[in-house]
C-alpha cells in the first residue's frame, strides 16, 4: 500500500485526511468494523426470529402427537394410554365431576366444552326419573275407574219465582248424576242433600250464580272402585273368618296395580339408555382427543363396542327391573310406618266427615253426633245386612291405599338406584373390558393403529426443520 501513498499526499482533498484512513488496509479494517457493528445490531432480532420459527415447528409437531409406534410393545403401550384417557373422560362425565378436565377459565382443556355442558347426562336422568315418578303416582288404586257418583231427584229447584224469569219446572222431579269427590259421610239412598244444579239445557241460575242450592233426594249410588274391590274379594274368598283380610286377595288386587308400573318403568330405562348413547357419541365423535382422532379405525371399533355395551347393559337392567316388579307383586314390608300410614288414612276420613257434618247448615252438637254416628255405621257398618262385607271392602281399600304409598316410594327409589348401578355406573367398566379385547393380538392393533406414510413424511420434515433451527439458535446465542 506504500505505492499509493503519493496519491493521497498529492490529492487536494484526501491529503487533508488523517493518514490512518489512507490505503486499502485501512479501508478493509473500517469495513470490517462496520460489518461487525451491523451484525451485532441484527443478532438479537435474528435470534428472536429463529426462536419463534422453532416454537412454531415444535407446536406443529405436538399437534401430530407421539410418533406412531412401530414395535409391538410400544404399540400396546400407546393403546393403553388412549384407553386410560378415554375412560377418565367418560367416567368424569358420568359422575358429573369433570374438574380433572377444566381449564383455568372453566373450559375443557381439550375440547373447549364447559362444565355445564358435561352435566347434560344427569340433567336428563333427573328429568327422566321425575317423569317416571309422576307416571307411577297417577296409577294409584282406583285411578283407573270412574269416580263415585250418585243419582239424585231434584225436589225443590228454587221455585216460587226465586230464580227470576227462568222456568225451572223442567228440573222438578228429574234425575241427574252427581260426581262425588271423596265426600264424607257418603250419601245413602233416601238422603236429602243440597247441591248446586248446573246442567246444560236445564240450569238453575241461582245455583249457577252461587249462594243457592237445590234440594236433591238420593235415589241410587254408584261406587265403581268399591264394587271392583268387592267383586275381587268375593272371587278370592277362602276359609278365612269374617273381618279377616285374605293375603292372597290383597296380593292379587295389589298386583294389578303393580302391573301398571311396568310401562313407565321400561320407558324410563329407554330414556336413560338414549342419554347414555348420546354422551358416548359426544365423547367419541364430537370431541375426541387427538390421540384417538388420529386412529379412525380404532375410533370406529370403540364406537361399535360402546353401542354393544349399552345394548347389553340395557337388557341386563331390564331383567333386574322385571325382578323388582315381581317382588312388588308379593306384598311385604318390615316398615312399621305402614300402620302409621294406615291410621292416617282412617284419620283423614274421620276429619273429612267432621268437616262435612254440618253440610246442611246445622252444626249443633246433636247434628254433629248424628253425622259422626252415621259415618261410623257406614264405614264400620252396624245393623246392616251388608254391613260386614262393606266393612271388609273399606278395610281393604284403606290397606291398599296405605301400602301403595309405602311400596310406590320404595319402588321409585329402587328403580332409580338400579338404573344407576346396572346401567350408568356399570357402563365405563364394561366398555373398558370390551375395548381391551381389541389388543388381544399385535396384528389386530396394527390394523387399528396403522402407520400413515403421509404422516411419517410430514413428521420427518418438521423434525429436520427443528434440528436445523436449533443449531442456528445455538450459534446465534454463542455470539
Amino acid at each position: 500500500g506504500l505505492w499509493k501513498r503519493p496519491f493521497f499526499m498529492e490529492h487536494s482533498e484526501f491529503s487533508r485526511l488523517d493518514q490512518l484512513y489512507w490505503g486499502v488496509d485501512s479501508l478493509a479494517a473500517r469495513l470490517t468494523d462496520l460489518l461487525v457493528s451491523r451484525i451485532a445490531e441484527e443478532v438479537p432480532r435474528l435470534t428472536l426470529e429463529v426462536s419463534n420459527k422453532l416454537e412454531q415447528n415444535r407446536a406443529e409437531l405436538r399437534k401430530l402427537g407421539d410418533p406412531v409406534p412401530d414395535q409391538p410393545g410400544d404399540r400396546r403401550f400407546a393403546f393403553l394410554r388412549i384407553v386410560d384417557d378415554l375412560m377418565r373422560r367418560l367416567e368424569g362425565d358420568i359422575r358429573a365431576d369433570s374438574m380433572g378436565y377444566i381449564g383455568p377459565n372453566g373450559g375443557d382443556r381439550n375440547s373447549g366444552k364447559t362444565l355445564e355442558g358435561m352435566k347434560t347426562l344427569w340433567r336428563g336422568c333427573r328429568s327422566a326419573f321425575e317423569k317416571f315418578e309422576k307416571e307411577i303416582t297417577k296409577r294409584r288404586p282406583g285411578a283407573e275407574v270412574e269416580p263415585d257418583s250418585f243419582k239424585g231427584k231434584i225436589s225443590d229447584p228454587h221455585r216460587s219465582g226465586s230464580c227470576g224469569n227462568v222456568k225451572n219446572e223442567k228440573l222438578d222431579g228429574k234425575e241427574f248424576s252427581f260426581e262425588e269427590n271423596e265426600r264424607f259421610p257418603p250419601p245413602s239412598v233416601g238422603d236429602l242433600l243440597t247441591r248446586k244444579v248446573v246442567l246444560a239445557g236445564n240450569t238453575c241460575n241461582r245455583c249457577k250464580e252461587g249462594g243457592h242450592e237445590c234440594k236433591v233426594e238420593v235415589v241410587s249410588l254408584r261406587k265403581p272402585f268399591r264394587e271392583t274391590i268387592r267383586t275381587k274379594m268375593s272371587e278370592q274368598r277362602g276359609r278365612e273368618l269374617i273381618g279377616f283380610l285374605n293375603l292372597a286377595t290383597f296380593s292379587h288386587v295389589f298386583g294389578i296395580y303393580v302391573d301398571q308400573w311396568a310401562s313407565p318403568t321400561m320407558e324410563c330405562l329407554l330414556q336413560i339408555s338414549d342419554l347414555l348413547r348420546a354422551l358416548s357419541d359426544d365423547v367419541l365423535r364430537n370431541r375426541p382427543f387427538p390421540a384417538l382422532k388420529r386412529y379412525p379405525n380404532l375410533s370406529n371399533e370403540i364406537s361399535m363396542c360402546a353401542r354393544d355395551c349399552i345394548r347389553y347393559l340395557e337388557e341386563d337392567c331390564r331383567n333386574y327391573l322385571n325382578g323388582l316388579l315381581d317382588e312388588e307383586r308379593m306384598p311385604y314390608t318390615q316398615n312399621r310406618h305402614l300402620l302409621d300410614t294406615l291410621n292416617q288414612v282412617r284419620m283423614n276420613r274421620l276429619l273429612t266427615a267432621l268437616e262435612n257434618s254440618g253440610v246442611n247448615g246445622d252444626t249443633t252438637t246433636d247434628s254433629l253426633k248424628k253425622n259422626v254416628i252415621k259415618w261410623y255405621k257406614q264405614n264400620h257398618t252396624i245393623g246392616d245386612e251388608d254391613s260386614w262385607e262393606s266393612q271388609e271392602v273399606q278395610d281393604m281399600i284403606d290397606l291398599l291405599d296405605a301400602y301403595w304409598k309405602l311400596a310406590m316410594k320404595r319402588f321409585v327409589d329402587n328403580v332409580a338406584m338400579s338404573i344407576d348401578r346396572h346401567l350408568i355406573r356399570s357402563y365405563p367398566e364394561k366398555l373398558k373390558f370390551e375395548i381391551m379385547k381389541l389388543s388381544d393380538s399385535d396384528a389386530r392393533l396394527r390394523r387399528l393403529m396403522p402407520i400413515s406414510p403421509h404422516e411419517q413424511r410430514h413428521r420427518s420434515m418438521i423434525e429436520s426443520r427443528i434440528e436445523r433451527l436449533s443449531r442456528a439458535e445455538e450459534r446465534l446465542r454463542m455470539r
